[in-house]
């Protein structure tokens, strides 16, 4: 009985979204189609390698790095595509069931998804095994190390599932979704497998090949904070649009940002050396970039209901201004992340100065700089068209791309200006958008309190 009941339990509390995906994908013929297509070309690949590698000197290895690269390529493709054009498909006009009709919460509508898509990579994973094992009896790679790279490829698949999940929620129509996974397809096609036709490898094997178990923990924890910051991002499109959708995303960005902070400059400390300061500042640049971008497309005013949760003392208040849903709060929000990243990371650096190349930390933070610095000028030219020129008060999804397309061309024109003078173009852009932010600032206020009377 005591075994009924944590059965019982457990059954009611599984994700009704994850029971379906996995009931529809047994039921029909997609993942036998897979599996046998996975074991059918696995045995080609490795006949294949085998024959092109006759003569080589170690075949075990290059067969390692052939069929690693082509079970991370292919996951890392067709997984994230096949999760998002699902939920693409349920939030189309024709069908809109699952998110308008159904009870359940935006996060528990992409942790189904994000869960039947790792339990399926999951299965493809486990086909590909046997063969990654008889690797180990050609004396290609011992097994602990094939594990742990695994291990680390599989937590980078779950990040890439995240991503096109994120992709599918944005509120775009089907035909940009597609176009969107054909181009981070093809530039992860580029930039991650380019030589994997000449040399049998790529650059993530290339990378997991060196790595041991404290590396492999380290960048475990970091793809974990990436995935919950996609995962909240994910969720808050999914959210209604009168619900405060940034509180939570910004909330985990900050917290993930002290956090990865911390562990980096242990990391840093353990190995005694602060190269990898320069990839935790890049990634949380570029992360705090795009998040001032799109902000340009959030919204200019507050509903009643989020209204009511604003606080009413007026250092609280200035504090949440910055984590509620806002144009104006996420600009200065993403700014004060940019300043406090490379300024954190400048005195990081310049504190072990002995054991970093200072040309070497100039060269990364200019680059840093000065993409900051168009961003700052992208997202303000189009908050000057769109909220002074042109008085628009509407709340466009596709507005950020003025921001994109004014910063591609003032990066293009600026190219060859010394850093001083981009720094003094995007103080004064951003001087001008001043009376903007104390407007949004200003009208940020908690509905009045009922009287008596009313």
């Amino acid at each position: 009985m005591r075994l009924n009941a944590v059965l019982r339990k457990f059954d009611s509390r599984m994700n009704p979204i994850v029971v379906k995906e996995l009931r529809q994908i047994s039921r029909g013929k997609f993942l036998p189609v897979i599996l046998i297509g996975f074991l059918f070309t696995q045995l080609t690949v490795t006949g294949a390698a085998i024959l092109y590698n006759r003569g080589s000197a170690n075949p075990g290895l290059l067969l390692y790095q052939t069929l690693f690269s082509f079970l991370t390529g292919v996951c890392s493709v067709l997984i994230p595509a096949y999760a998002g054009f699902r939920l693409a498909q349920e939030r189309s006009g024709a069908n809109k069931d699952l998110l308008f009709i159904s009870t359940l919460k935006p996060a528990s509508i992409v942790l189904g998804k994000a869960l039947s898509a790792a339990i399926l990579a999951a299965l493809i994973y486990s086909v590909c095994m046997p063969f990654i094992a008889m690797t180990y009896i050609l004396r290609g790679i011992d097994l602990p190390s094939a594990f742990l790279q695994l291990f680390v490829s599989y937590v980078m698949m779950l990040l890439i599932i995240h991503v096109g999940i994120m992709i599918a929620c944005l509120p775009m129509s089907r035909g940009m979704i597609g176009l969107t996974y054909i181009f981070l397809i093809l530039w992860g096609l580029v930039v991650g497998f380019v030589d994997i036709w000449n040399s049998g490898s790529n650059l993530l094997v290339a990378a997991l090949s060196k790595i041991d178990l404290a590396e492999a923990l380290g960048l475990v924890g970091i793809l974990t904070l990436w995935m919950g910051a996609v995962f909240s991002i994910s969720a808050a499109l999914l959210a209604p649009p009168s619900s405060n959708r940034a509180l939570v995303p910004r909330v985990y960005v900050s917290a993930a940002w002290a956090v990865s902070l911390v562990g980096v400059l242990v990391w840093c400390e353990m190995n005694g050396s602060y190269r990898q300061i320069f990839g935790w500042m890049s990634s949380c640049a570029a992360l705090f970039a795009f998040a001032l971008i799109f902000s340009v497309s959030e919204r200019n005013k507050l509903g009643a209901r989020v209204r009511e949760t604003i606080p009413r003392s007026r250092g609280r208040r200035a504090f949440a201004f910055l984590f509620y849903s806002g144009s104006a709060g996420g600009f200065l929000w993403a700014s004060i992340g940019l300043v406090l990243t490379i300024a954190v990371g400048s005195v990081a650096v310049s504190a072990a100065s002995a054991t970093v190349s200072s040309s070497q930390f100039e060269e990364a933070l200019s680059i840093l700089c000065r993409t900051s610095l168009y961003a700052w000028i992208g997202t303000t030219g189009a908050v000057l068209i769109l909220h002074k020129f042109l008085k628009s008060q509407r709340n466009d999804f596709h507005d950020w791309t003025i921001a994109l397309v004014i910063m591609m061309v003032f990066a293009w024109i600026m190219s060859d200006w010394p850093i001083a003078a981009v720094a003094a173009v995007a103080a004064a852009m951003v001087c001008l958008c001043i009376p903007w932010i104390i407007r949004h600032a200003s009208a940020f206020k908690p509905l009045p309190l009922k009287t008596a009377g009313t």
